[in-house]
């Protein structure tokens, strides 16, 4: 780039000539480089310029008029026909240098290059061009000449970007060759061929198109770009044909470079930003049809543009897509389940298929380029596919069976529906004079939460539910943390439940008293659409350890007692291993009295065996990749088999799953092909170690008094005793369900508590 200060009175010409190209195709670099000129610059700059420009007008005007009117013997009005050639145009000459050259010194003098160049040039430049070439054609050169450059110069040196430079050029050339040949040729013909012809193709820079056919016919030339007209004039006013394909094929010959100049487009050129976006979204879609792996997909369909119409609209929901189709690669490449990878990715295989049939329907260019990009997917999707089967037959059977919290994805941790319980909420719930309310019963560890965490997928889509745990310090260090933590379970599961006197945006309520109306606008919603909403509290004897704590009021019952009697589409269900009559900081059986108690028992043998033999039969796979779950066949437990765990656990839902897990986990570790039983034993050893914590809580921690604990001490010496004289004991540990009756004496009903007492405890 050539400083504007070699461009002089008689020296600099070719910085002159630079910086008049600039003028005329990138006139907002000549604007950065004149910031600063002032008034006394400015006019010292279109002076120059218009000087070392004005030889090259002369030769330019005298050439057309050759080729006009003596090449092409086009008619001439006679009165200038008679005047001498050059006579008339060296007056021209004279009086257009006085006149116009005045009035562009005084334009430049106004302006001061406060508003930019590509405007000013635009009108000036344009105009001045085109009427000057126009009054050259026919009352002389000098005139024309003078006008063209001297208003050119000088409107473009002060007016700004306002109108646009293709514009003014445009009109300038389209008016003044029309008006050139109005006085030139003769008669309305030539207003309509000078005017009518001239104007449009001046306006678009329709001249550059000849050169357009040349580079992108019958296929674009990439590698010559460089010569497209976009890539160095920066005022064309239309995207032209073709400048999408021209793009996608100079990324073929130079992607960086082609990167960065749709880059430019995009950011600098308004009028060339469509094809440049469409270019983008194109060579995005070639891209994502070569990825090795799925995860390549998100940093790339992050740069895919977006818009509010055409494709660009469904650019959104298209990344959506995609990214469903991420998270799942991501579960079937990461999982260490080795049967449950192959189920992930068989579910990848029918999604990308989903994804490529709802892409057919995208508007262009996104249809067919992705269309392209999903089979090559659909490709990586079954190579994985064929990969995680391959390896799911050949390694270590999947550790599916957890022996700890609640059991949250059914689609890899082992889960047995407890049918007895689901459908005996099911009919309390749709009680046709409402539900007054449930205690949900069991003893610890036999899976109360599990049911909870999962009633959703189990009960009518009439039936929505909500839980809040009461272990979640969150929910019992206050009232207004309690209050917070269930208004904000209501509000995921019923999102459109409008809130009277509560609105949303003021947050949850903090009193009771606006809890208790917020609950009323939740019943009146879930009423008009004929719902119900389970609100399950979990552990809800935390409830009465804060009461006892005075960390909360009796006035929270109260409240509880008056929704389980008004608000009959909802359903409160309090969960817990402590009945009623075990809570002792408040009348709890006065406040519940019409509540149910539907009890949690211990697995039957059915439901262990189910467990046992296909863990994941409740999983939400769908049918056609359900089938690549995990199975257990009854041979692979062993010589005392399901029947012997069942009956080691007691039943217990947590110790089935505590034997299993650790049953299994041995099975693998010494590459067995099943239990035999040497390793039952180990694994029945094993088992106490793990579950130490367990155990200890259920046999002592929830002893009441010593008397119980030295009782159960005395299972250590023999394998049954007499019942306990003392009434609270005997009570206690027949509510715990830690014993049974053998004739007239009792023993320990679970045997590996009994194992673990005499080892461990």
């Amino acid at each position: 780039m050539r400083p504007l200060t070699e461009v002089g009175w008689l020296r600099g010409h070719r910085a002159a000539l630079y910086w008049l190209s600039m003028l005329y195709r990138r006139p907002q670099v000549l604007a950065d480089a004149a910031k600063g000129l002032g008034r006394a610059g400015a006019l010292g700059l279109g002076l120059r310029l218009y000087l070392h420009g004005l030889p090259y007008a002369v030769i330019l005007i005298f050439a057309l008029r050759i080729v006009l009117f003596e090449l092409l013997r086009l008619p001439v009005d006679p009165r200038s026909a008679a005047l001498g050639f050059w006579e008339f145009h060296l007056a021209g000459l004279g009086i257009g240098l006085y006149f116009w050259l005045a009035l562009g010194l005084v334009f430049g003098l106004i302006g001061e290059l406060r508003g930019g160049l590509g405007g000013g040039v635009a009108v000036g430049l344009g105009v001045g061009l085109g009427v000057g070439l126009a009054v050259g054609l026919v009352f002389g050169l000098g005139l024309g000449l003078v006008f063209g450059l001297g208003v050119g110069l000088g409107v473009g040196l002060s007016a700004g970007l306002g109108v646009g430079l293709g514009f003014g050029l445009g009109g300038g050339l389209g008016l003044g060759l029309g008006l050139g040949l109005v006085g030139g040729l003769v008669g309305g013909l030539a207003v309509g061929l000078g005017v009518g012809l001239a104007f449009p193709p001046a306006l678009l820079r329709a001249y550059y198109w000849p050169l357009l056919w040349w580079l992108t016919w019958p296929k674009p030339r990439g590698r010559l770009y460089r010569f497209h007209p976009v890539a160095w004039d920066d005022c064309c006013p239309v995207p032209y044909p073709g400048l999408t394909r021209m793009l996608v094929a100079y990324a073929g010959h130079d992607r960086v470079a082609a990167e960065r100049e749709i880059d430019r487009l995009v950011s600098s050129y308004p009028a060339q930003r469509k094809p440049a976006l469409r270019a983008r979204t194109i060579l995005i879609a070639e891209q994502a049809a070569k990825i090795a792996r799925f995860a390549d997909l998100s940093p790339l369909l992050a740069r895919l543009p977006e818009g509010d119409r055409g494709y660009l609209a469904q650019t959104a929901r298209l990344r959506s897509l995609v990214q469903g189709l991420v998270a799942l690669a991501d579960r079937a490449e990461s999982s260490q389940v080795p049967a449950l990878r192959a189920a992930e990715a068989s579910e990848l295989c029918l999604r990308v298929r989903e994804v490529r049939d709802q892409i057919a329907g995208f508007a262009e260019p996104l249809a067919s380029g992705f269309i392209a990009a999903a089979i090559h997917w659909q490709k990586l999707a079954e190579v994985l596919r064929g990969e995680t089967r391959a390896k799911a037959e050949h390694d270590a059977r999947p550790q599916v069976f957890r022996a700890g919290d609640k059991i949250l994805d059914r689609a890899s941790e082992a889960f047995v529906l407890r049918a007895a319980v689901i459908h005996e909420l099911q009919q309390q719930v749709l009680l046709a004079t409402g539900c007054p309310g449930i205690v949900l019963y069991g003893r610890r560890r036999v899976g109360k939460s599990s049911v909870l965490a999962n009633l959703q997928g189990f009960l009518p889509n009439k039936i929505r539910t909500a839980m809040v745990s009461l272990q979640n310090p969150k929910a019992f260090a206050d009232l207004a943390g309690l209050l917070g933590e269930l208004h904000a379970a209501v509000e995921r599961a019923l999102p459109q439940a409008p809130a009277p006197n509560q609105p949303a945006a003021s947050g949850p309520p903090l009193t009771l008293g606006a809890f208790y109306r917020f609950l009323d606008a939740a019943n009146q919603a879930l009423a008009r659409a004929h719902e119900h909403l389970i609100l399950a509290l979990d552990e809800y004897e935390q409830l009465d350890s804060k009461i006892g704590e005075k960390v909360l009021g009796e006035d929270v019952l109260a409240t509880l007692r008056e929704s389980l009697q008004n608000h009959r589409q909802i359903i409160w269900v309090l969960a817990g291993s402590h009945e009623i009559g075990e809570l002792v900081h408040a009348p709890w059986a006065s406040y519940l009295v019409s509540a149910r108690t539907i009890e949690v028992p211990m697995f039957t043998l059915e439901e262990t065996r189910a467990l046992l033999t296909d863990p994941l039969a409740e999983s939400p796979m769908r049918p056609e990749i359900k089938k690549d779950r995990p199975r257990f066949e009854p041979e692979f437990w062993g010589p005392q088999g399901i029947d012997g765990i069942h009956a080691q656990a007691g039943g217990w839902p947590h110790l089935v799953q505590l034997v299993a897990e650790t049953l299994l986990d041995l099975v693998n570790r010494k590459s067995l092909a099943r239990v035999d039983q040497a390793l039952f034993e180990e694994g029945l050893d094993l088992a106490i170690v793990r579950g130490h914590n367990v155990l200890y809580q259920l046999l002592h921690k929830e002893c009441d008094s010593e008397a119980e604990r030295e009782y159960l001490a005395g299972f250590r010496r023999a394998d049954t005793q007499p019942p306990p004289a003392q009434e609270n004991v005997f009570r206690a540990l027949r509510r715990r369900l830690l014993v049974e009756e053998v004739g007239a004496a009792w023993r320990l009903r679970v045997p590996l508590m009994l194992r673990w007492l005499r080892k461990r405890g």
